[in-house]
């Protein structure tokens, strides 16, 4: 072979061969042996011809190709992969931040809570037991700690509205539902004890305060018309039923 053809060989394989050697994969066992980790566990990030940058065992290697020497370590890449934060119980929450690293639980404000399993909610209404006043009844949250988790009590008689006949005045616990937490009302004519003028006797609501909750007084002479003996002339009560109620206290004259 002359000369010549040597020449021309030569220039066709060792840009070949070195092509080869410069394959990035070839930078493994260095990279390797440097660091001590294993083969398997080393990956090409980023390669431009004679640079490459490795992941080895999880950080970023700058290596570089010498003709004389092969590859070489650089040193540590400028661009690292993000480390993503150890989540023992997998539930979300970053152990450096987890109160609860053993139990899977749920972020919270509270640094001493977050993480953690929330406490328990008996009646599923948002307030947790431990808070809750009415802890097996689903209610509303509430300022006032005694009946935070409570149903919502308009007037604030201690009766729910729900089963509050009379929610929108305070009342009383009664057995009868249609009653339950109205105002009590003595006679059952339905106004109110406090405002009924005649407890034991059952009337009409009026617009006089000094007559509401009072049989009718026809004649207007403040004898109720049951005991007046003359309901429709105002008289004055006298201690006989008779005349109770007649003009001058006299008793009517009997009809013809």
């Amino acid at each position: 072979m002359t000369l010549g053809r040597l020449t021309i060989l030569g220039s066709v394989l060792l840009p070949l061969l070195a092509a080869g050697c410069v394959t990035p994969t070839r930078a493994f066992p260095a990279a390797a042996l440097r660091s001590g980790c294993d083969s398997s566990k080393i990956e090409v990030v980023k390669h431009d011809v004679h640079d490459v940058v490795l992941s080895v065992c999880g950080t970023y290697e700058d290596w570089r190709w010498h003709a004389l020497n092969g590859w070489e370590y650089v040193g540590p890449s400028a661009d690292q992969p993000l480390a993503e934060p150890m989540d023992s119980d997998l539930d979300g929450v970053p152990d450096d931040v987890d109160a609860c690293l053993a139990q899977a639980g749920v972020s919270s404000l509270d640094v001493k809570l977050n993480g953690c399993p929330p406490p328990p909610d008996s009646d599923s209404d948002g307030v947790a037991d431990p808070q809750d006043g009415c802890p097996n009844v689903v209610g509303i949250p509430q300022p006032d700690p005694k009946l935070n988790g409570c149903p919502p009590d308009a007037d604030g008689d201690g009766v729910a509205d729900n089963k509050d006949g009379c929610p929108d005045a305070a009342g009383v616990p009664n057995d009868d539902p249609k009653l339950n937490g109205c105002p009590p009302d003595k006679d059952g004519d339905g106004v109110a004890d406090d405002l009924d003028n005649c407890l034991d006797v059952a009337g009409p609501a009026t617009e006089d305060p000094k007559t509401t909750g009072c049989p009718p007084d026809k004649d207007g002479d403040t004898i109720l018309d049951t005991l007046d003996a003359c309901p429709d002339d105002a008289g004055e009560a006298t201690e006989d039923p008779a005349s109770n109620g007649c003009p001058d206290g006299k008793a009517p004259k009997p009809s013809p």
